[in-house]
C-alpha cells in the first residue's frame, strides 16, 4: 500500500482502505452485483440520479486563469461519461453563478437518493473563516467589496445539504491567489478549512491557507490528476487519495490536496463499476471491490469559540482499536500527513507574552519573554501520516500492559486515581519502559511500533488544521478544556478550576482530528529532547534528538494546574526525563500499520 501523504482534516478522516480480515467469495459477489455508483452500506438511501454543476472561470480582469475553462470542460466531459446530468458553465458573472447554483440545487432536490457533484475552477479567497468563489465581473478595493462581489461557498453547501440522503461531493480547484489587484485577504492566503456538512465530501486542490497552481499545460495540476483518475474503478476516497499523490509528485510537494468529509458511507461509493471496464484496462492501483478496513468510523463533536460562544459541528474520524486483553482497548485516530507552520510567528509570540504577563508577578515577567522564545522561529514542517491516541493513556491501560499501576502514582491522593483518568506522575524513562513492553506484548516490529509522538507530530495533531492559538479558536473555556480557570485567555471570563485531572474524553468536544484533551488536563511527554528554540529543528516531522542522555525532554499541552496561555497549541516546555509530576502524563502515537 502506498505511503499516504494526502491530507485529510478531522472531521472527516477517511482515505486509504487497508485490507484487514478476508472477504468471502459470496461477499465479493454480493458487493459487485450492486448498481453502478451505489453506496453499499446500510442506511444510505435509495439510488437516484447523478447530477453535477461544473463552473470554470478564466476571463478575470486582473489575473486571468488560462486553464480554468479547460479544467471545467474536461470535468464536464468526464462526468457525462460517468452518467451525470451535467450543468456546465464557464466565465460566469456573479448573478449567473447564483442562477446556476439555484438550478443545480433544484435538480438535486428532485429525488431522495440523488448524488451531486459541484466543481469550481477559478479564483477563490477566504475571509473571516468563510470561503468565496470569485466571478469574472468581481472587482474590489477592500474586503467588503470582495465579499459583496463574490459567491459564498455556503450557498452551494446549503443547497446540497437540503437535497436528501444521497452523497454530495464538492471539488474546489479554487485556491489560486487573490485576483484583486488592489486588495488581498489579510487573514490568510487560499481557502479556509470548512467542516463538511452531513453526507458531504469537500475536496480542495491544496491545503487550507495555501495557494494552488494554474499549471503550465492544458490543465491545472489538480484537475489534470483528477481527470486521470476519475474514470478508473476506485472508490471515491481512494480516487482522491491517488489524485493527491499525483499532485504532490507533479508539484514537488509544493501543493498538497486536502479533503474534508462527514460521510460514513463514502468509502463504498464508486463512480465507475469495474464490470464496465474492458478486461486488461483496469489500472493496477484500482480497488474494484470494497476492501474491509482495519479502521472504524467514529463520529464526534468539535467546535470553534466565536465571540465567547462555542459553535459546535459534527466530525468523523477513522479509528484503529488495539486489543490489550481482558476487555481493555486502546483507540488510535488516523492522522493524515501534511504540512503546517510550527511554533509562533512574531505576532503570536508577542500575544503570548501579553497574555502571560497578565498573571505573572512583576519580578517574574521576564520569564514570559524567555518562554515565548522557546516557540520561535516559526518554520514549515512536513509530517507523514500516523496514528495518535484518541485519549491520553489511562491507568486502566497502564495496568493492562504493566500488570500494576505506576509505583509513584500510587502515592498520590485518591482524587488522582480512577481507571479512566490519565496516568500521571510517570517519568519519561518509565513511559519508554511501558512502550517497550506494549510493543513486545503485541509483537510489533520497528516499522509499526507504538512510540511517543515527535514534538512536530504533537503540534500538528493538536492544531488539526488550525492556525489559531488553540484548536478551538483564539481562546478556550473551562467548559471544553481542563485548566485553571482563574487565569483565562483574552476576553474570556474567569471560570472553574477543577484542581485535578479528569476522566479522559469527559469534556464535550474534540479537536478537528477527533482527539480529546490535547489542550489541558495533563501535560504530555514527547519523544524529543528539549531545545531552547527551533533554530536547526528538523522539518520532516521527526523527533529532534542528538543524545539519548538529554538533560530534559519536551512536554506539551498544558494541564489542569496551568494558565490558559500554557495550553496554546504552540506552547512547549521541558522536564528532566527522570522527574515525575501529578500534572504530566502521555499519549501514544504509532507509525501507520
Amino acid at each position: 500500500m502506498s505511503r499516504i501523504r494526502f491530507i485529510v482534516i478531522s472531521v472527516f478522516l477517511v482515505l486509504q482502505m487497508i485490507a484487514g480480515d478476508s472477504i468471502t467469495a459470496d461477499q465479493v459477489q454480493d458487493r459487485r452485483s450492486r448498481p453502478v455508483g451505489s453506496i453499499v452500506s446500510s442506511g444510505s438511501g435509495v439510488n437516484g440520479k447523478r447530477i453535477a454543476l461544473v463552473l470554470g472561470n478564466t476571463s478575470y480582469i486582473d489575473k486571468p486563469l488560462p486553464n480554468a475553462q479547460n479544467d471545467a470542460q474536461g470535468m464536464a466531459t468526464a462526468l457525462r461519461s460517468l452518467g451525470f446530468e451535467v450543468i456546465a458553465k464557464t466565465n460566469q458573472k456573479q448573478s449567473e453563478m447564483k442562477i446556476a447554483i439555484r438550478e443545480f440545487g433544484e435538480k438535486l432536490a428532485s429525488g431522495e437518493g440523488n448524488v451531486g457533484i459541484f466543481y469550481f475552477a477559478g479564483h477563490g479567497f477566504q475571509h473571516d473563516g468563510r470561503n468565496y468563489m470569485v466571478p469574472i465581473d468581481a472587482s474590489a478595493t477592500d474586503e467588503i467589496e470582495a465579499v459583496d462581489g463574490s459567491v459564498n461557498l455556503e450557498l452551494v453547501l446549503g443547497k446540497m445539504e437540503k437535497s436528501g440522503k444521497g452523497l454530495k461531493i464538492v471539488i474546489l480547484d479554487a485556491c489560486r491567489d487573490s485576483p484583486f489587484r488592489n486588495w488581498r485577504s489579510q487573514t490568510s492566503r487560499g481557502l479556509a478549512f470548512v467542516n463538511a456538512p452531513s453526507g458531504t465530501i469537500i475536496a480542495y486542490s491544496t491545503a487550507p491557507g495555501q495557494t494552488a497552481a494554474d499549471g503550465k499545460g492544458d490543465n491545472s495540476p489538480y484537475t489534470g490528476a483528477l481527470l486521470r483518475h476519475i474514470t478508473k474503478p476506485n472508490n471515491i476516497l481512494r480516487m482522491f487519495e491517488l489524485v493527491g499523490e499525483d499532485v504532490q509528485k507533479d508539484t514537488n510537494e509544493k501543493q498538497i490536496p486536502w479533503m474534508s468529509t462527514s460521510s460514513t458511507n463514502a468509502s463504498e461509493f464508486y463512480l465507475v463499476d469495474a464490470r464496465t471496464v474492458p478486461i486488461g484496462a483496469i489500472d493496477p492501483d484500482a480497488d474494484p471491490v470494497p476492501r474491509r478496513s482495519i479502521y472504524t468510523s467514529m463520529s464526534f463533536q468539535t467546535g470553534i469559540i466565536n465571540n465567547g460562544i462555542l459553535q459546535q459541528s459534527n466530525g468523523v474520524a477513522e479509528v484503529f482499536t488495539e486489543d490489550l486483553g481482558k476487555g481493555v482497548t486502546l483507540e488510535m485516530v488516523k492522522i493524515p500527513g501534511g504540512q503546517f507552520l510550527m511554533g509562533e510567528d512574531e505576532a503570536g509570540a508577542a500575544e503570548y507574552v501579553k497574555e502571560c504577563e497578565r498573571w505573572i508577578v512583576e519580578k517574574d515577567k521576564a520569564k514570559c519573554r524567555e518562554w515565548a522564545g522557546w516557540m520561535v522561529p516559526q518554520h514549515r514542517v512536513r509530517v507523514k501520516g500516523f496514528l495518535m491516541g484518541k485519549y491520553e493513556v489511562t491507568q486502566r491501560q497502564w495496568r493492562a500492559v504493566m500488570g500494576v499501576g505506576p509505583p509513584e502514582m500510587e502515592k498520590l491522593e485518591a482524587k488522582f486515581k480512577s481507571d479512566d483518568k490519565p496516568v500521571v506522575n510517570v517519568s519519561w524513562a518509565e513511559v519508554m519502559e511501558f512502550i517497550g513492553k506494549l510493543n513486545q506484548k503485541l509483537g510489533l516490529t520497528e516499522k509499526s511500533r507504538y512510540r511517543l509522538p515527535s514534538e512536530a507530530e504533537w503540534e500538528y495533531a493538536a492544531r488539526a488544521g488550525t492556525r489559531t492559538a488553540y484548536a478551538f479558536g483564539e481562546t478556550i473555556t473551562p467548559d471544553i478544556v481542563n485548566y485553571d480557570g482563574n487565569y483565562p485567555a483574552g476576553t474570556t471570563k474567569k471560570g472553574r478550576y477543577r484542581e485535578i485531572p479528569i476522566l479522559v474524553g469527559a469534556l464535550p468536544v474534540a479537536n478537528g482530528f477527533g482527539l480529546y484533551d490535547m489542550h489541558g488536563n495533563v501535560w504530555e511527554w514527547c519523544d524529543d529532547e528539549f531545545h531552547q528554540d527551533y533554530s536547526g529543528a528538523p522539518i520532516d516531522g521527526s523527533a529532534w534528538n542528538s543524545s539519548e542522555m538529554a538533560a530534559s525532554r519536551v512536554i506539551r499541552g498544558g494541564s489542569w494546574d496551568n494558565l490558559a496561555v500554557s495550553c496554546r497549541s504552540a506552547y512547549r516546555s521541558g522536564v528532566a526525563p527522570g522527574r515525575r509530576y501529578g500534572s504530566v502524563g502521555f499519549r501514544l502515537s504509532r507509525t501507520l500499520p
